[in-house]
C-alpha cells in the first residue's frame, strides 16, 4: 500500500510539473496580451481626450468621447490574475483589492458617460470641461494601483 501511495504522490508531482512547464509559456503571452490590451485601451483614451480638447465643432467630440467610454468599459475585464509583466506599472493590489480597483474603474466609467452624454448634446464647451473630470476619476485609481514610469 505504500509503494501504491509512493507511486501516486510521484505521479501527481511529475504531472503537476509537467502542467507548469506546459502552461508557464502560456501565462507569460496570456499576461503580455492583457499588458498591451490594457495599454492601447489608455493611451487611446489619452489619444481622444487630447482631439476633444483641441475640437472646434461638437459633432467632432462624439466618437472620440465614445472611444473614451468604450475603453473604461472593458477595464475591468483588462486585469486578468496574474497579469503583471516587466513593462506593467499596475501594482500587485489590483488582484488583492478587486472590489476597491472595480469601484475606481466605475467611477470613471460614470464620468466617461457623462462625456458622451454631453457631447451628444452638442455642447462644445460642457463637453471639453469634462475632459479633466473623467481624467481626475482616471487618477484617482492610478493613484492607488499604477506604480511609476519604468527606467
Amino acid at each position: 500500500m505504500k509503494f501504491l501511495s509512493a507511486i501516486l504522490v510521484a505521479t501527481a508531482v511529475a504531472f503537476g510539473a509537467l502542467t507548469i512547464g506546459f502552461t508557464a509559456p502560456g501565462q507569460a503571452q496570456d499576461a503580455a496580451a492583457a499588458w498591451k490590451a490594457r495599454t492601447d485601451a489608455m493611451k487611446g483614451s489619452g489619444g481622444a481626450a487630447a482631439r476633444i480638447n483641441k475640437a472646434e465643432d461638437a459633432k467632432a467630440t462624439v466618437e472620440d468621447a465614445k472611444t473614451i467610454q468604450a475603453n473604461v468599459a472593458k477595464l475591468g475585464g483588462l486585469f486578468p490574475a496574474g497579469s503583471i509583466t516587466p513593462e506593467s506599472r499596475a501594482k500587485p493590489e489590483i488582484w488583492t483589492n478587486m472590489d476597491d480597483f472595480k469601484a475606481k474603474i466605475a467611477a470613471v466609467q460614470k464620468e466617461a458617460d457623462t462625456l458622451v452624454a454631453t457631447a451628444e448634446k452638442g455642447d462644445l464647451a460642457a463637453t471639453k470641461a469634462q475632459v479633466p473630470v473623467v481624467i481626475a476619476a482616471c487618477n484617482v485609481c492610478h493613484s492607488a494601483y499604477r506604480g511609476p514610469a519604468k527606467q
